[in-house]
């Protein structure tokens, strides 16, 4: 059954009391507003029952990021609310006291067709996108029975996230209670965690990254706030390495690793995103590491962990070099892949835990420091590069690009 592109209305059934239960210090209806504004709306219909009304649902930074204006109608039940609209109107129908993937939502909004999602593993919400007498057919039945509107299995819907570099089912689960509401928040912090990070941010970087972004979200500290802080702080990182300051260098470094997983997280988590923060967060990622490998040879000459200056030059121009050879490799896996190449295979996403990038030179260099070798470390950690180079590279040569396997298969 097709909506033939007509104009809807975007429902919410907010009349559940769980709808004020708080996810991330933001209640379930507020979050749905907000994950609706993600996609440029700006008009939705709020359906609250009496109890409702008296709650507050709001916080107070609620549509300075993207502007959304809900109409708050007071209903005995969304029942009688449908009931009263016109049978062959369309309409976008979610309950809000629900946990959404963002999938699912701009699906509903860009599909031109009817839809109900369903799942043949678990009960989910009601979302669907269908005319007024449908949905109040489905309402009153109690179920969904699949005689009219074309479902939509989510276990069948796989998501390749490529900011997240895995794929997942997308997901929509009730939140009814404190305990589901602690549940939710565990979920989404692992469900929007990186598919293949090293292992420093594995196991330690994400314990911390949790417990900041949790108490940082019941604030009005915003997530490009943190981000400038994050950069603030990785500018005194490498004047403490050049001055030979390793060690407050070395803290100050990790502090930043933390802070650059909670502003990414604060912001999907509480839908206050930012392209300017974003663009700000991967620039900085960018430039940190080759001025940190800079800065901490200098630093290491300035402590005379170095006889001279021209060895320092030396150490650092092939650090330097054989991090932008490993960066050719892996952008010539890509392009033949159209993937990144943790992302193409089990192995490859193993790899990608001891990967010689920023969290794991902090590691070499903490223990560097440790054992008063730092030197020896810097050393250790050039050779380690060189090692993924040549494993990347022959990632490279043994993994026949998928053009190349066609050709062969029609010849």
């Amino acid at each position: 059954m097709a909506a033939q592109d007509k104009p809807f209305k975007i429902v919410l059934d907010a009349t559940h009391e769980a709808c004020a239960l708080k996810v991330f210090s933001i209640s379930m209806l507020e979050r749905n507003l907000r994950l609706l504004a993600l996609f440029d709306v700006k008009e939705a219909v709020v359906l609250v029952s009496p109890l409702m009304k008296t709650k507050n649902l709001f916080r107070e930074d609620f549509g300075r990021f993207k502007s959304i204006d809900p109409e708050i109608i007071e209903v005995e039940s969304s029942l009688s609310f449908l009931t009263s609209l016109p049978g062959n109107e369309t309409i976008v129908f979610l309950e809000a006291h629900a946990v959404f993937q963002e999938s699912l939502v701009e699906k509903a909004l860009l599909n031109p067709d009817y839809f109900i999602y369903c799942s043949s593993v678990s009960e989910i919400p009601l979302f669907a996108k269908t005319t007024v007498s449908e949905l109040v057919r489905i309402k009153k039945d109690g179920q969904y029975k699949g005689e009219s509107i074309p479902p939509i299995h989510l276990c069948k819907q796989n998501v390749y996230m490529r900011n997240l570099r895995k794929t997942i089912n997308p997901y929509a689960f009730y939140v009814r209670s404190e305990t589901e509401a602690k549940k939710a928040e565990q979920f989404l912090f692992e469900i929007t965690h990186y598919g293949s990070i090293d292992i420093v941010a594995k196991h330690f970087f994400k314990s911390l990254a949790r417990f900041l972004t949790r108490h940082l979200s019941r604030t009005n500290i915003t997530p490009n706030q943190i981000t400038y802080s994050s950069i603030l702080i990785a500018a005194t990182v490498p004047l403490f390495f050049g001055f030979g300051f390793l060690e407050i260098g070395i803290l100050a470094a990790i502090l930043v690793s933390i802070l650059d997983v909670c502003d990414g997280k604060l912001a999907r988590f509480t839908y206050r995103t930012s392209e300017k923060g974003d663009k700000l967060d991967h620039v900085a990622d960018r430039l940190n590491i080759f001025l940190y490998y800079i800065t901490f040879g200098i630093g290491m000459w300035k402590r005379d962990s170095l006889s001279s200056g021209w060895q320092a030059l030396e150490l650092i121009v092939a650090v330097v070099a054989l991090h932008l050879i490993h960066r050719l490799v892996i952008a010539v896996f890509k392009a033949r892949h159209k993937i990144r190449i943790h992302d193409y295979s089990g192995v490859d996403a193993k790899a990608r835990l001891f990967l010689p990038r920023r969290n794991i030179f902090l590691c070499f260099m903490t223990i560097g420091l440790f054992v008063d070798q730092p030197v020896m470390m810097y050393m250790a950690y050039a050779i380690w590069m060189v090692v993924y180079i040549l494993f990347h590279g022959w990632r490279v040569i043994q993994e026949k690009s998928k053009t190349d396997v066609a050709a062969r298969g029609n010849s």
